[in-house]
């Protein structure tokens, strides 16, 4: 008769250890396993422009970069993430991509056609239109950030990504 009264307590405790333990785990496999914290892994590869958008002239154009964005299982409309400055040079199929963000404040930056520059207007820094800094820029910590880009047919596809403000280093701001 002994055996039957620890056997009960036993398979209790058994039960209640495994449900202790079981309810931490399940716990962290769902958060594991939640969507919205889960990178989805894409690429922020977007079409940008046809290529006859960017002619062969040198002089860049500057185009509005959209994207969608995915929480948990929705994909909202393509929204504008960025902005981008687009440059061919003569007689190429090749596109320069340049992030239109100063990498010194976050300002905008623009296009100046007359003095044939980028400038940015918070404070006045200059670029090449290779996006490298000029001799009076001394407070931007690097050159413009450039993009990756490819061509599909006739499409332009850039690679694109904000980077964070006032380092040295270009590094992808999530």
């Amino acid at each position: 008769m002994e055996r039957p009264r620890r056997f009960l307590p036993s398979v209790c405790a058994i039960a209640v250890c495994g449900a202790a333990i079981l309810v931490p785990v399940a716990i962290g496999m769902a958060v594991f396993l939640d969507p919205l914290r889960r990178d989805d892994g894409q690429a922020n590869t977007a079409l940008v422009a046809a290529l006859s958008a960017v002619p062969d002239d040198g002089i860049p154009r500057e185009f509005t970069v959209l994207g969608s964005r995915h929480d948990a299982w929705m994909v909202h409309p393509p929204h504008p993430v960025g902005r981008v400055f687009l440059r061919r040079q003569p007689v190429q199929r090749d596109v320069q991509a340049l992030n239109a963000t100063c990498p010194h404040a976050g300002c905008a930056i623009e296009y100046e056609p007359s003095a044939s520059l980028f400038r940015c207007w918070c404070h006045h820094h200059t670029f090449e239109l290779t996006g490298k800094r000029t001799a009076a820029n001394d407070m931007s910590p690097r050159d413009m950030d450039s993009l990756v880009s490819r061509l599909a047919g006739d499409e332009i596809w850039v690679e694109f990504h904000n980077f964070q403000i006032a380092t040295p280093k270009k590094i992808v701001r999530r």
